[in-house]
């Protein structure tokens, strides 16, 4: 009997990929009722059954850093409902749409730390200015460095992002610029082929300099649909998951890492590449996030 191929070390980094919803975490737990449906047009991430998800009226405890009111990162915890796939039997978390999954911090923070890391002033903060600058409870340095790698690979669509289980039935990044372009319009397809200039001395590769020139291109994109946000990126994430009842622009950072580039001059003057520690398993320090 022929055996059964081993899946890649990538897909045990990650469970099946949670439910994300339009709506924010308070709406969220007005609606998670127990018998209630997630949504009609809501597929199951494990076996994609449309419709077929109904809450249970459990949950668990899920702590995320958030922005308060005030503009500072805010640790919380959450209670996350948990809906269960009447096909499958599948429970599953539910997700409102700031987090995004297996992601610690909130997507507003993550655009913001990748937002000012890819400004094409020269004169720019590098890594661990970029983090600092957040304030109290900003994550590592390494942290925001796998967020532009892995939202790179998201926006390049080179197949990387698939290889993790999770994250394979998420569409194509020129699938959601073509359907945003077709209903926002606004000249979106002329930002998505612009090239987008990095400062030379944040890379010491081609593909991490294609990596920033992705979430460069990314992040422009969201200012261009809607400019008047203060959160642009999370704006155009929450249009497509109303759309697309997928996390759109969710992204892994336990994929195979390349290695970790410290560019500590922005003269120049001084560069060094220091490989990431790899954890057990292969998976790359601190790069798993909870669901």
């Amino acid at each position: 009997m022929r055996s059964t191929p081993a899946p890649p070390e990538t897909d045990t980094l990650y469970p099946t990929i949670p439910v994300p919803v339009p709506i924010s975490y308070d709406e969220l737990r007005a609606a998670a009722v127990k018998g209630k449906s997630v949504g009609a047009e809501v597929p199951c991430p494990k076996c994609l059954a449309v419709g077929a998800l109904v809450y249970t009226g459990s949950s668990v405890d899920r702590g995320a850093v958030m922005r308060s009111k005030e503009g500072q990162l805010e640790p919380q915890v959450m209670r996350l409902p948990i809906a269960r796939c009447g096909d499958c039997k599948a429970r599953l978390r539910v997700l409102p749409r700031e987090l995004l999954p297996f992601k610690s911090f909130c997507l507003p923070v993550i655009e913001q730390a990748c937002s000012r890391y890819v400004d094409p002033d020269p004169r720019g903060p590098g890594l661990r200015r970029t983090v600092r600058r957040l304030g109290k409870y900003a994550p590592a340095h390494s942290t925001l460095w796998r967020w532009l790698a892995g939202l790179g690979e998201r926006a390049l669509d080179r197949g990387a992002v698939q290889t993790v289980r999770a994250y394979a039935s998420l569409p194509p990044a020129a699938a959601l610029v073509a359907e945003s372009a077709k209903h926002l319009g606004k000249g979106l397809r002329r930002v998505w082929e612009r090239r987008f200039k990095i400062p030379s001395w944040k890379y010491l590769s081609e593909k991490r300099r294609e990596q920033l020139e992705g979430c460069a291109r990314v992040l422009e994109s969201g200012r261009r649909l809607f400019l008047q946000r203060a959160n642009p990126l999370s704006e155009w994430h929450g249009w497509l998951l109303d759309r697309f009842h997928v996390a759109a622009w969710a992204f892994p950072t336990g994929m195979a890492c390349a290695e970790l580039e410290l560019t500590p001059c922005a003269s120049g003057a001084v560069r060094s590449a220091v490989k990431s520690k790899p954890a057990k398993g292969g998976r790359c320090d601190e790069a798993r996030s909870p669901p």
